[in-house]
């Protein structure tokens, strides 16, 4: 019988005061490359930690998934 541990995913950790001082010329590049040469639209904020049920995977319980664990890595990396 094998037994599983349930964890919480962590909580995300943002530094949007740094994207808007520091990164923010180099995310407006990335983006209007991204709408006019690619056509690809920003994913909707209000959808992006909204939960997606019977998905799981690796420490990720059932229920605890989002777009986010699906679209992007499991962390911010800013510093």
């Amino acid at each position: 019988m094998k037994f599983y541990l349930k964890r919480k995913a962590p909580k995300m950790f943002r530094n949007v005061d740094l994207e808007k001082e520091m990164y923010s010329p180099i995310i407006d590049d990335i983006s209007c490359f991204l709408k006019e040469e690619l056509s690809i639209d920003e994913f909707p904020e209000n959808l992006l930690f909204k939960t997606i049920p019977n998905i799981s995977k690796e420490w990720i319980a059932l229920g605890d998934f989002t777009f986010y664990n699906g679209l992007f890595l499991d962390e911010f990396y800013t510093r």
